[in-house]
């Protein structure tokens, strides 16, 4: 006899008492730290921008779309871009380029095309550029990720060439970090 478990149709996951765990990361969670991002303190948007790559580290599926829906809807990825654009802060940098790129990915979300579109109507792309140029070995690892998941774009090529980020990715890949030069020629 098959239990009333087995029987039960496919759906997000519940505990015993019918609560889903994603739940309380819309109602709750992504709310705050949108909030956090949009008007906190340096300290309170390091700590946001933590838990958020966090969140969009450990989304999976279908959880991975509707997070990336919700950024795209509630202004969060307005916020990224004011950050990377106005924070000298390098905590405040480093997880922006992080989430961006990842937010960007196919990987991450199979609904990146609409992340895209949106990141190229906020600047997002002219925006992350000037990091390509930083001194500081993660800013320029994460920075690359973001220019290799959102440059799907033809207008891109212009704009890098424009900009003298053609010659510096070739000055990047010519390194002799494997790291660096894998993203560089990506």
């Amino acid at each position: 006899r098959a239990s009333q478990a087995a029987r039960r149709p496919p759906g997000p996951r519940r505990s015993p008492r019918g609560y889903s765990p994603m739940e309380g990361l819309f109602s709750s969670v992504l709310p705050s730290l949108a909030s956090a991002l949009a008007g906190g303190t340096d300290d309170e948007r390091v700590e946001a921008l933590g838990q958020l790559a966090q969140v969009v580290d450990t989304s999976f599926g279908d959880d991975a779309v509707q997070v990336g829906g919700y950024l795209r809807e509630h202004g969060v990825l307005k916020s990224l871009v004011w950050l990377l654009e106005h924070s000298d802060a390098v905590a405040i940098q480093q997880t922006t380029l992080l989430i961006l790129g990842n937010l960007a990915s196919d990987a991450v979300d199979a609904s990146s095309t609409l992340t895209k579109v949106r990141l190229k109507e906020l600047g997002a792309f002219e925006a992350l550029l000037p990091h390509l140029f930083s001194d500081v070995w993660l800013t320029l690892v994460y920075a690359l990720g973001a220019v290799q998941n959102m440059c799907t774009d033809v207008e891109y090529v212009e704009v890098m060439q424009d900009t003298g980020v053609v010659a510096r990715l070739q000055e990047l890949a010519a390194t002799e970090d494997p790291q660096l030069e894998k993203y560089a020629k990506g």
